[in-house]
């Protein structure tokens, strides 16, 4: 039987048919990773789009809230929510670390994003290590006394941050939380009579810069929401039309 001379050399298909079987594996794999990374910013931007309407609830309840002057704080009844600027006193003790209110607390990385090689302190779970003090003495802006207790579900609204081991910011593992002596803040709490706030959220500046912070957070989580719902969407069909093809 004679061989044509035009015909391919079994070899030379046996390569060419490993190398395209090779473009569509790599195809695939990557697809794959692509469908992985459109599922997680699709998820996330989930999140954040149900987030956003949480809140701007929020917002708008907390400006909805008195801010009385001193005299008018004094008159309210106990139980009364509001928003109250006071100062804390400027002959506070303070600590090695510049803080005269603060907390210590301590980094765990996240599993996944170690894995990743993307852990870093802003995207580390912590936890506190030091209580708060129970109680604080501040004044207000007519000089009045003011006592307000503290517990570790008060949060520490744009507080300072100063690391403890040595390592920069970003790197940190261990950091102090916390005021200064002297620093005026804005306080939502619950006047409780004779001169007792019970504060929920410390706030460094005045009432108009903390009520436009959380409505500024509210706007910014719906962008984020539909930029990470609208890039997840596109990993998806890039990913799978990859997937598809590599097939």
């Amino acid at each position: 039987m004679i061989r044509s001379n035009n015909s391919l050399d079994p070899r030379l298909t046996f390569a060419a048919g490993w190398l395209l079987g090779r473009r569509s594996r790599r195809r695939a794999g990557f697809g794959c990773l692509l469908i992985f990374f459109g599922l997680f910013c699709a998820g996330s931007g989930i999140m954040a789009l149900v987030s956003a309407p949480l809140s701007w609830l929020r917002a708008r309840d907390v400006t909805a809230l008195p801010r009385p002057q001193p005299a008018a704080l004094m008159a309210l009844p106990p139980g009364t929510r509001a928003l109250v600027t006071a100062q804390f006193l400027p002959n506070l003790p303070v600590a090695a670390n510049g803080f005269a209110v603060f907390y210590v607390e301590s980094s765990e990385p996240n599993a996944t994003l170690v894995a990743t090689g993307q852990a870093t302190a802003t995207t580390a779970e912590w936890h506190m290590l030091t209580p708060l003090p129970p109680r604080i003495g501040m004044v207000l802006p007519d000089r009045r006394a003011l006592l307000v207790p503290l517990s570790p579900a008060t949060s520490f609204l744009n507080a300072q941050q100063v690391a403890l081991d040595g390592k920069d910011a970003v790197n940190t593992q261990r950091r102090a939380v916390g005021y200064q002596a002297g620093q005026v803040l804005t306080m939502q709490g619950t006047w409780e009579g004779n001169g007792l706030f019970t504060t929920v959220e410390l706030y460094a500046g005045t009432p108009a810069d903390y009520l436009a912070d959380l409505s500024h957070a509210s706007g910014i989580g719906l962008v984020l929401g539909f930029v990470g719902s609208g890039a997840g969407l596109l990993l998806l069909v890039v990913g799978a039309g990859l997937r598809f093809v590599g097939k």
